[in-house]
């Protein structure tokens, strides 16, 4: 058993259940908390869960957090993409407008 959480309180469940989790099953616990609480892709995921895995308190706070007050979901990546995308065009459809009413102008 990989017992990384010895430091917490033996009365935490939290540590408890971690404690009970082997190393491959805590990455991908942590892998899937950073990833619903930072709302990026599965691989920014698994490198954040690669790095800091080993840090007892970083995934002890992620499930505590997750169980105790968790946030509104955040925005993912690819979501968050599409509306700067769809911004992007409807402003760049404004200026061309904007400019082509001023080309006219000029003519008359």
């Amino acid at each position: 058993m990989f017992n990384l959480f010895e430091s917490f309180s033996s009365q935490d469940n939290i540590t408890k259940f971690l404690n009970s989790l082997d190393y491959w099953q805590q990455l991908n616990l942590y892998i899937m908390l950073y990833q619903v609480r930072a709302g990026v892709s599965y691989e920014d995921a698994k490198s954040e869960a690669l790095a800091n895995v080993m840090d007892q308190k970083n995934l002890h706070y992620l499930l505590e957090e997750a169980i105790n007050s968790p946030g509104p979901r955040r925005e993912s990546t690819k979501e968050f993409i599409k509306k700067a995308e769809e911004n992007a065009k409807d402003q760049l459809i404004d200026t061309l407008i904007k400019r082509i009413n001023v080309l006219e102008s000029r003519k008359k």
